[in-house]
């Protein structure tokens, strides 16, 4: 009996081992995959984090902001491609797929965009944990906190939050801004006045 009572100990332990071996090696090998398939988005991030510190100190000014004036302090765009309802995106500071800072401009795309065009929206993605006091937009820096931004926007005169996100920066913009741990890693511009402009010319013809 006791020699029996043995032999099933031994073998429940070998079941148990052989059960947590092929836990442990399954985890490795979907660790592994994981990571890998990791591999582009880090390297795009990487990428766009580079190229975001190589501009040195760029100050963009919404206002009356055209292709022109935004390629003053950016240079030629990395990445040119179709946007929605026929406009062109631009990108600078760029991996393989994806930038750091995106305009959208009202060309379809394929077209040539002249240099007075206007800027209808603009994005600048810095990764709030990346320390880049080099980058503001009409007087927001990126990782700047919150509560400065806030407060400028107060002495702009800029009308509160309707919907808690966008603030009216002035007449013709609008902007929002997303934060990780109270400092700002995202700035979003929208030229609202344009947009409304054009879609109201496009139902008239």
């Amino acid at each position: 009996m006791l020699k029996r009572i043995v032999i099933y100990c031994i073998s429940f332990l070998a079941l148990l081992l052989l059960v947590a071996g092929y836990f442990y090696f399954e985890d490795r090998r979907i660790r592994a995959e994981s990571a890998k398939k990791s591999e582009p988005f880090i390297a795009d991030e990487i990428a766009q984090i580079k190229g975001l510190q190589s501009l040195g100190t760029v100050s963009i000014d919404p206002a009356n902001l055209t292709l022109a004036r935004l390629q003053e302090g950016l240079h030629t765009p990395a990445i040119k491609k179709p946007g929605s309802r026929n406009t062109t995106r631009l990108g600078w500071a760029c991996g393989k797929e994806r930038c750091a800072i995106w305009a959208s401009l009202l060309v379809p795309a394929g077209e040539e965009i002249p240099p007075s065009t206007p800027v209808a929206a603009l994005s600048i993605n810095g990764t709030a944990s990346i320390d880049l006091p080099n980058i503001s937009v009409g007087g927001i820096h990126l990782n700047e906190s919150t509560d400065d931004a806030e407060k400028f926007c107060q002495k702009r005169g800029s009308e509160p939050p309707v919907d808690r996100r966008w603030r009216r920066w002035d007449s013709n913009w609008k902007v929002a801004w997303g934060a990780v741990n109270g400092r700002i890693g995202l700035l979003f511009f929208v030229n609202d006045r344009l947009l409304d402009k054009t879609e109201r010319q496009e139902k008239l013809d």
